[in-house]
């Protein structure tokens, strides 16, 4: 199961965005952070880039995710799931009509399958009931 987690995870770092640039997830958390962390140290002239609380909690989602045990945390797993997914509607501009030209075969589409395949493979097994073996 850490290996199917561990695929998920991957999979969402690398999944492709669809906006102008088509930059990946990894990529655009890391920018958002940067550019967050630089205005609060920094004290700019136009405001604080916001943004870099997207990246904050998806980082905290992403290690949340990978943490939760088997059956104890089952319906954290499913939340963070469900977080992440929400995360990338944002992060890759499937939200705004105008992008949706842009979706490639090779980009986009397989790594977004991968990582919502894994992830729910992940759920069913943690929702499985775990089997207590009776001492006779």
């Amino acid at each position: 199961m850490k290996v199917l987690k561990i695929i998920s995870i991957f999979s969402f770092l690398l999944i492709n965005g669809i906006q102008e640039n088509g930059t990946i997830n990894f990529g655009i958390i890391l920018m958002y952070l940067f550019a967050f962390l630089h205005d609060i140290t920094h004290f700019p002239v136009i405001g604080i880039f916001w943004e870099g609380f997207i990246a904050i909690t998806i980082i905290g989602t992403l290690i949340t995710f990978i943490l939760c045990r088997k059956y104890k945390d089952r319906y954290l797993q499913l939340f963070c799931f469900l977080s992440l997914l929400i995360g990338t509607v944002y992060l890759t501009g499937v939200s705004v009509p105008e992008n949706y030209k842009r979706v490639s075969s090779s980009g986009f589409l397989p790594t977004i399958s991968i990582f919502i395949i894994s992830s729910v493979w992940v759920i069913i097994l943690s929702f499985k009931k775990p089997v207590i073996e009776k001492e006779e």
